[in-house]
């Protein structure tokens, strides 16, 4: 792009991933979506971004269409039955709107290929409407993420994130209960388990689940009253 006169990016396009195991029904795809600055269609196995505005270089398109993307993977991954959904940017179209004309710089990264063992068949899930990425979002997931990937134990992972929600509150779980609608019982339980068996465990990531996805509801509309989150929303221990 350095030699272009005018760049403009076309389209950014990017690898759709899932778990092994996982199959889309059919009539759930594909996925259109109109944005103001671009549009969107998502297939089982590639999503396309096709700008409306002008956007100069790959990385500024790409913040723009990833603000979108980024919550539709973290809403999808604290789900109870999750199906490992992530967009892989591959690559940009970009042409150059001042001569020499029919110039188009393509940026690739290595596709990976992997056999995938159908075992449910699922609706894609759909873009979230009520889920925002706030920085407490962010770093609650990147816990998570880390320990779902061995880098991190369970409980100092859960207290980190439990920390995290209550700090914007000085670290009161009682005010924290009232303003994320959380039952106090489930901002305290983690305190008296040891994760010691496989109940606590789903119990323990299960509720670190569910308080990300009440703090991605509350970034998105803190005005809402969101309903009370349970211990009847978690697994019997």
């Amino acid at each position: 792009m350095l030699n272009m006169g005018d760049p403009h990016v076309v389209e950014l396009r990017y690898r759709v991933q899932y778990s092994d195991g996982v199959a889309f029904d059919e009539d759930s795809l594909p996925i259109e979506r109109e944005f103001d600055l671009f549009r969107l269609r998502v297939t089982d196995e590639a999503a396309t971004a096709e700008m409306k505005a002008h956007f100069a270089t790959e990385d500024e398109a790409r913040e723009v269409v990833e603000a979108f993307l980024r919550p539709w993977e973290i809403f999808e991954s604290v789900q109870p039955a999750p199906t490992g959904l992530r967009f892989l940017f591959e690559e940009s179209e970009v042409i150059d709107r001042d001569p020499p004309p029919f110039y188009v710089e393509v940026s690739l990264l290595p596709t990976i290929q992997a056999d995938v063992r159908i075992v449910r068949e699922l609706r894609f899930p759909e873009l979230p409407k009520e889920f925002a990425v706030s920085p407490d979002v962010e770093v609650m997931w990147s816990l998570y993420e880390a320990y779902v990937r061995g880098h991190d134990r369970l409980l100092p992972m859960a207290y980190t994130c439990l920390k995290r929600l209550t700090y914007s509150v000085g670290g009161d779980r009682q005010e924290a209960a009232e303003k994320y609608r959380i039952s106090r019982k489930v901002l305290t339980k983690p305190s008296a388990l040891s994760t010691s068996g496989d109940e606590e465990i789903d119990w323990v990531e299960s509720a670190v689940k569910l308080l990300i996805l009440r703090a991605g509801q509350y970034a998105a509309d803190p005005a809402q009253e969101w309903p009370e989150i349970t211990m009847a929303h978690l697994p019997e221990l």
